[in-house]
């Protein structure tokens, strides 16, 4: 039978026939694995060119070519590419921003759109048949990433419909869906089948979760009993660490496998957090002062995927004040007023507002002093002298005299009538041009410092920082940094020689006492200049005389902020509503669980299924193959999972695998 081969081109991500084939080769696989194919066809049959598109109309068989191998001996070309079931495969379904899973339920078609969308595949040549009156599906269908996996696009959308009893196919690049076949003995005949029964697998699963430093640690065990079911390990729909069962129930307990009978496999991943969310309706006894501790529903996130679904619930609400309270003046404690209570909007450096609590407004009150306070010598300058209207702090009045040689005191350490010490060409300044002057002061100068011991970072990554005696780029000596070296290169041009130092790497070597240098800061001295006008202050560290009734004293004290309609506001609480917050608890076993649960399910069958299937019956991924032997009353369930197809001169033959 001739079976027509159409090439097109895929333009505007549409299909665009070209031309078709019929004496060809066509390997064909998908489902489980593989998910490609490969068409041979003479050479100078078609001209077929990479990412143009192959299919068998009203059939799966089709995908996109990538690749090409031209065989001189066989005189053929051999394409290969992606079956549109490998377009999917190819890609990665990733859960939003800020959430651990997708979850797809109702209208199935509309969650194969989601997928598409999530893959950049919505405006391509892969698409999906939308159907308003598709199946629903009830159970909530999880795929998540808790793994560190991401799933891959083919494989989720077989496990999605796998899980309403439905299965996907995609004819010509259209994802449609339909309910999921079962055949049983006698839609199969006599088909050869060989079926696996397993007495014991790994029944008892610990699972353990730490922190990497093992202060926080969670184990849970999860059995699965002689027929294969597991044994519950928590609550229905649990949510916190308290609806798991530390130990197995009495009722389940004559289920728990025992001695030779017991397999145990154990599992140790990071702690991994589950948050959820439940509705508070009794207002808790801690809200006033914790409600930033409880969540409410982020209307936010009904638009933007990316956006949390709950966040912590706000901090109540700024209100402006149009009266003055009653407190407003009232001293709170010894140093505030009630003004401190309230707040002031402001605009920060990025243009954001901004609250700020309100501020006691000071005032200084200046005393005369009829008596010497007992630290004057020390503490004067914290003393007030009158100046008018103004108080300026008691300071020794410098009194400037030119000075024309250097002083033999230049370098003396003078001690003060207050205690301290100080150089004594601290007490000289130079005058600048604005009339005033500048003091004296010692410098800090790095120089090279000869080393006698070895450095503890003495690398070759530290090499550099520090010097040795050498030439340099002009042939002079000089500290070199350890790391280079100057090179004498000596040319000659038109009889003339000309020399120069070229810079080259050196070598790490090892260390040597007395031969390498280290930067070092070190303080230096103030230096006497000739023919610069030095001025020495002669009441320099000198202590005032005490006088009395000519000297004060400052105290700062508060009094309340003036107030101002308007301007001031009051911060109030968010107001308590049942059924709107939320509060947050964490699962620290539903993350690890959810991990092992692939490997657990594993070891739940009992049976293995393997039956070749004739070609009389056209089988398709997700249709469910049960065979029950008339000798035993062993009945074995299993869905196909892959579907390989070889077509050769118009005759095809089909084979398939089953199970996971």
């Amino acid at each position: 039978m001739e079976i027509t081969l159409i090439y097109a081109n895929v333009n505007d991500n549409t299909l665009e026939d070209v031309g078709m084939l019929h004496d060809y080769t066509l390997d064909l696989a998908y489902g489980s694995s593989e998910n490609n194919f490969e068409l041979k066809i003479r050479r100078g049959k078609a001209d077929i060119r990479l990412g143009m598109a192959i299919y068998i109309d009203g059939t799966e068989y089709g995908g996109i070519i990538d690749e090409f191998t031209i065989d001189s001996d066989e005189n053929s070309i051999t394409y290969s590419g992606r079956t549109w079931h490998g377009i999917l495969e190819g890609k990665y379904l990733y859960p939003n921003r800020n959430r651990d899973a997708i979850v797809y339920s109702g209208n199935v078609t509309n969650s194969i759109d989601d997928m598409l969308e999530r893959t950049n595949l919505k405006n391509s040549v892969i698409s999906c048949f939308y159907d308003e009156n598709a199946e629903v599906v009830q159970e909530p269908f999880q795929i998540s990433c808790d793994d560190g996996n991401y799933q891959r696009a083919y494989t989720a959308l077989r496990d999605y419909t796998y899980s309403a009893n439905l299965k996907p196919k995609i004819i010509n690049g259209v994802i449609s869906v339909y309910p999921a076949d079962e055949y049983t003995n006698d839609d199969i005949s006599n088909a050869p089948y060989k079926i696996t029964q397993t007495f014991t697998t790994t029944n008892h699963f610990h699972l353990v979760s730490s922190s990497d430093d093992k202060t926080a640690r969670y184990e849970i065990d999860i059995y699965i009993d002689a027929d294969g079911n597991i044994i519950p390990f928590s609550k229905e729909n649990p949510i916190s660490d308290n609806d798991y069962f530390m130990s197995v129930p009495d009722e389940y307990q004559e289920k728990v496998p025992k001695g030779i009978s017991e397999i145990v496999e154990y599992k140790e991943t990071g702690i991994k957090d589950t948050y959820n969310y439940v509705m508070l309706t009794s207002k808790p006894a801690d809200w006033d002062t914790k409600y930033n501790d409880y969540y409410v529903h982020n209307e936010s996130a009904d638009e933007d995927d990316n956006a949390e679904e709950f966040i912590n619930v706000e901090s109540g609400s700024y209100r402006i004040l149009t009266s003055k309270p009653v407190d407003w003046d009232v001293l709170i404690d010894d140093s505030n007023y009630g003004c401190t209570q309230y707040y002031t909007k402001f605009i920060d450096g990025l243009g954001r507002v901004k609250y700020d609590s309100v501020s006691n407004d000071t005032y200084d009150v200046y005393t005369t002093m009829t008596t010497k306070p007992s630290d004057w010598d020390t503490n004067f300058g914290a003393y007030y002298v009158k100046s008018g209207n103004n108080y300026n702090a008691v300071a020794n009045n410098a009194d400037y005299k030119r000075i024309y040689s250097k002083p033999s005191w230049f370098y003396s350490t003078i001690r003060e009538s207050t205690g301290g010490t100080h150089k004594g060409y601290e007490e000289i300044f130079i005058k600048k041009g604005n009339g005033s002057y500048e003091q004296l002061k010692a410098k800090n100068e790095t120089v090279k410092r000869i080393m006698k011991t070895e450095p503890s970072d003495w690398n070759k990554n530290n090499y550099h920082k520090y010097f040795y005696r050498g030439i340099n780029s002009k042939g002079k000596t000089d500290y070199i940094p350890c790391n280079v070296k100057y090179v004498k290169k000596v040319t000659k041009k038109k009889g003339k020689k000309k020399t120069t130092y070229k810079k080259e790497s050196r070598k790490f070597s090892k260390f040597k006492a007395n031969k390498y240098y280290m930067n070092v800061s070190v303080k230096v001295d103030a230096k006497w200049e000739k023919n610069v006008a030095y001025y020495r202050d002669v009441n320099y560290k000198k202590i005032p005389a005490f006088s009395k009734n000519i000297y004060y004293m400052k105290e700062s004290r508060n009094r309340p902020a003036t107030w101002q309609s308007g301007k001031y506001y009051i911060y109030t609480f968010p107001d308590w509503v049942g059924g709107r917050f939320y509060q947050r608890i964490t699962d620290h076993y539903a993350s690890m669980i959810s991990d092992a649960m692939s490997d657990i399910l594993q070891s739940t069958s009992k049976q293995k299924l393997e039956i070749e299937l004739s070609e009389k019956n056209q089988y398709d991924i997700n249709d469910i193959i049960e065979i029950t032997d008339e000798e035993t009353g062993i009945t074995a369930r299993e869905r196909i999972t892959k579907k390989i197809i070889k077509i050769e001169k118009g005759n095809v033959n089909i084979s398939y695998e089953e199970g996971e």
